[in-house]
């Protein structure tokens, strides 16, 4: 519903998910206990895929690609860009608790190799998203009072401030910016921007200079050989030849 912006469902979804998880003890960390878990079941964690050992251990991990670990042959492939620490309303890297799930040159610390290195649960959805995603859907809706509530849940604790007297355009920009910083590194951001930046989705840049549009086949995967093979009825998606 969200990427549908059918707001008024997207609110109700999004409530209805926060009160399913809390009756499983599962809601919004602390700022204390914030930093802790990340890859090890995450206690705000509503949907996990769990990496059982042997499944991404060494260079197949996130891990790997994600730090830059030299002396066990990590690739360090995803950093920070200087974008999203520069940026308006991103991390303030004096006061956020969030700057510290970075290390000091901008690898993210989101996959710490909780369970031996290599081996972290990979968090699809969590409450922090819920609630963005339901203040969002109420500021679209000019809910603002609903929309401050939830926003400065996941603010507050990441500031030990809250934000007030925004409304409109403003108010939304400031959402959307902060699910940028709560969410990094999580596989959110591209998708994000493709649905409410209009540019992006009218002219993506490819590696190679050219441009595709949101209706590209490449924003939806192909399909394995080993899953079709596994499963015969599966068929390859349009635009992949094998």
């Amino acid at each position: 519903y969200l990427y549908n912006r059918d707001w008024a469902n997207a609110e109700k979804f999004a409530a209805e998910a926060i009160s399913a998880a809390r009756t499983k003890n599962i809601a919004l960390t602390t700022a204390e206990n914030y930093l802790n878990n990340w890859g090890n079941n995450y206690p705000e964690a509503v949907f996990q895929l769990t990496v059982a050992p042997g499944q991404s251990l060494f260079f197949n991990s996130l891990q790997s690609a994600y730090y830059n670990h030299p002396t066990l042959g990590g690739y360090g492939s995803v950093r920070a860009s200087l974008l999203f620490r520069t940026a308006e309303g991103s991390l303030d890297f004096a006061n956020d608790i969030r700057a510290r799930l970075l290390t000091a040159s901008y690898y993210p610390l989101k996959f710490p190799g909780a369970k031996g290195f290599g081996n972290d649960d990979i968090t699809v959805i969590r409450v922090s998203e819920l609630y963005l995603n339901r203040a969002e859907a109420r500021a679209r809706l000019g809910n603002v009072t609903g929309a401050l509530e939830d926003l400065n849940l996941i603010y507050e604790r990441a500031l030990r401030k809250k934000i007030t007297g925004q409304t409109g355009d403003v108010l939304l920009r400031t959402i959307l910016r902060e699910r940028n910083a709560e969410l990094a590194f999580e596989g959110h951001r591209l998708f994000d921007l493709l649905r409410t930046d209009a540019n992006i989705r009218s002219s993506i840049v490819k590696p190679s200079g050219d441009t595709y549009s949101l209706s590209s086949f490449w924003f939806v995967g192909s399909i394995p050989a080993l899953e079709r093979q596994t499963n015969p009825n599966l068929k390859q998606n349009p635009g992949y030849t094998n």
